[in-house]
């Protein structure tokens, strides 16, 4: 089957192209000068799908339910609006809750053959339960507890290894022992509701942390005093102090950091994210990032 349209995403850019598939499976791309399609979508944009590295859950269901039924109803849906891939994140709550939710992903995910049955579930996004409190958002108190190696571990023996990424606070992790081991463990670290300052921040990614968790919500605000560990804050000591040391720190850890940015207006105001996305795109092309 050939479908056409005059917006395909290739290259970081929407060009006319004719896609080939087979079997469920892109066999090729062609100009669309030189192949004719059995369905041609017109100025409907086609791109790749969506991988969601961050959701609680969809269509009343939430990860930490941990109801079978329910996260299979979420992956069969989400298709159908572009997500193609997903990390089932689960949100802080008590250590029976928190076992419960990633058992049941890993049982999910035992029987689940993505394509035939949705969504590929790719893994678990634990978010918490080891956050600093100020900047908590909506995780519950009562659940925020000190990160514990021997702990996680456990977690990830009852998810059966499905843990992927985990967001955590790194200036409660002592001697970020928890950021070492999962950098050493394949487990991404993301800094996130955290009160971490600009030091502690750069510690942490020198240790294993690579993300960091919906920039501006759940983190220490933005300051032209005081500097905190966002990307934007370290171009500004970039532009300010002009190092060469510096610079190259810089550049160094903020090329390893991709920002998640929460989508709505309500936690993060358009200009706000237009700002992110700009600075963003001037790192790239100054310093040649890839973001």
């Amino acid at each position: 089957m050939f479908i056409k349209s005059n917006r395909v995403w290739i290259a970081g850019d929407f060009i006319p192209a004719v896609i080939e598939i087979s079997e469920g499976k892109i066999k090729g791309i062609y100009s669309a000068d030189d192949h004719t399609a059995d369905v041609d979508y017109g100025n409907r944009r086609i791109v790749p799908g969506f991988i969601d590295i961050h959701c609680h859950g969809a269509y009343g269901y939430d990860t930490n339910y941990a109801e079978p039924e329910g996260l299979k109803k979420w992956a069969k849906g989400i298709p159908s609006e572009g997500v193609t891939g997903f990390l089932s994140t689960t949100i802080t709550e008590l250590n029976p809750v928190l076992t419960k939710a990633v058992k049941n992903v890993a049982a999910v995910k035992r029987e689940h053959v993505a394509g035939r049955d949705g969504a590929d579930i790719i893994g678990i996004h634990f978010e918490g339960p080891y956050l600093d409190m100020k900047y908590k958002g909506a995780q519950p108190p009562e659940a925020i507890v000190p990160p514990h190696v021997d702990e996680f571990i456990q977690y990830q023996k009852d998810a059966e290894g499905l843990i992927k990424v985990i967001t955590l606070a790194p200036e409660h992790d002592p001697e970020l022992a928890l950021t070492k081991y999962c950098s050493a463990h394949n487990v991404t670290v993301s800094i996130g509701h955290s009160g971490a300052t600009f030091q502690e921040g750069i510690i942490a990614v020198a240790n294993g942390a690579k993300s960091i968790t919906h920039t501006y919500n759940g983190q220490s605000p933005f300051n032209h005093r005081e500097t905190s560990r966002r990307i934007e804050e370290r171009a500004m000591e970039l532009k300010e102090i002009r190092e060469e040391k510096a610079r190259e720190l810089a550049e160094a850890t903020a090329n390893r950091l991709p920002d998640e940015i929460l989508g709505s207006n309500a936690d993060v105001h358009v200009s706000s994210a237009e700002s992110a996305l700009a600075l963003a795109e001037r790192m790239k092309s100054e310093h040649n990032f890839d973001f």
